[in-house]
């Protein structure tokens, strides 16, 4: 289950992965465990929308009289490109590759451990073109998914030429 929308005008997705419980058909279990991730694009939104599940959590309990232990494992900081950075290479990499080739897209709710260093200095994060030609985009994390290889010669080249640039 995912809901995805904008509050306060910031994309926001709160998406419940795994719901779990051990009971039978017949028999309401007596622990039942829920998982997801909540995704924002502002870490202030981020945690008024965490406080937002606890607060709901326990009102939930109370109403219910039931027990409800709400465990957040902090997840990765929102992941944001320097617009100096992004602009550059996108000029670079449309020297290497063509325009043709380069595809901008919109905010995106991606979470990767690599914003944590993209908090500390400025920082790109882009993606490589894996997609076999003429065939859909499998997702990612799926039995299904599979790559085209070229894409990876392309991508180390395109790299190369970025670092190269940079230190022009």
């Amino acid at each position: 289950m995912k809901a995805q929308q904008t509050l306060n005008g910031i994309p926001t997705v709160l998406g419940i992965g795994r719901i779990s419980g051990e009971g039978a058909t017949n028999v309401i279990p007596e622990k039942v465990y829920i998982s997801g991730t909540f995704r924002t694009f502002d870490e202030k939104w981020r945690s008024k929308g965490l406080d937002l599940v606890r607060t709901v959590s326990s009102e939930t309990a109370i109403e219910f009289g039931v027990k409800i232990d709400v465990n957040i494992v902090e997840g990765y900081p929102v992941l944001v490109n320097d617009d100096n950075l992004t602009s550059r290479s996108i000029k670079f990499s449309e020297e290497l590759l063509g325009s043709d080739k380069i595809e901008t897209f919109e905010n995106r709710m991606s979470s990767d451990d690599f914003s944590f260093y993209a908090a500390m200095a400025p920082s790109l994060y882009y993606r490589i073109g894996i997609r076999k030609k003429n065939t859909e985009m499998l997702k990612l994390h799926t039995p299904d998914f599979d790559i085209d290889e070229n894409g990876l010669e392309t991508g180390v080249a395109n790299l190369s030429w970025l670092i190269y640039n940079f230190l022009l």
